[in-house]
């Protein structure tokens, strides 16, 4: 079973995104959008206007993000894009947008991870997670942001095997252990990057 199919149900439907890492880029710059101009945040009580990225702006901040060259995306892209959100109306989102989401991040991710752990030997669950977060996002392992609980509970669930319904993601003897390890790092590094964290503007 493709990844991406698994990690349907994992999608994670929150809260606006906080920034994403500062090594990296932020909302606004991963979208080419402006920056605010150094202007002061909404008031807590105020609505916000919250967008979605179009498919050219997620398929851009996947590949600043992971460092992977868009190129290498493109054979992929060109088949799902007309799936991906054309623009950046969120009232348009369909399912069909989550599920080309999901396969263009697991796309990115796979690419991510076999060079990462080609460079570095798997060593536990926690140091992949807080690999993985704080890479993309703009989280405090000391000090986790408590906009991100939902977030970390997920990708702890994933990187656990676990379904969320007292249940396996990948059947145990389906694998071995170094690669059952690999998939559910995938699978975590999807859940991160198909987040409304990462996917969702102001």
């Amino acid at each position: 079973m493709k990844p991406w199919i698994v990690l349907l149900p994992l999608m994670i439907l929150v809260s606006c995104n906080p920034s994403m890492k500062e090594s990296g880029v932020s909302s606004s710059q991963a979208t080419g959008g402006t920056g605010g101009g150094g202007s002061n945040p909404p008031p807590s009580m105020e609505p916000r206007l919250t967008k979605v990225m179009s498919y050219n702006q997620y398929n851009m901040t996947l590949s600043k993000l992971t460092g992977i060259n868009s190129s290498r995306a493109s054979t992929l892209f060109e088949e799902i894009k007309g799936s991906l959100p054309a623009d950046t109306d969120i009232d348009a989102m369909t399912s069909f947008n989550l599920v080309s989401k999901t396969r263009l991040a697991d796309f990115y991710c796979g690419l991510y991870l076999n060079d990462y752990l080609a460079k570095t030997s798997f060593t536990n669950a926690t140091n992949m997670k807080n690999h993985l977060l704080s890479t993309f996002l703009d989280y405090d392992v000391v000090s986790p942001n408590p906009v991100f609980d939902s977030l970390v509970t997920e990708v702890d669930n994933v990187l656990a095997n676990n379904d969320g319904q007292n249940g396996k993601i990948i059947p145990s003897m389906s694998l071995s252990a170094n690669d059952m390890n690999k998939n559910l790092s995938i699978m975590a590094c999807v859940t991160i990057l198909a987040s409304t964290h990462i996917t969702m503007i102001e």
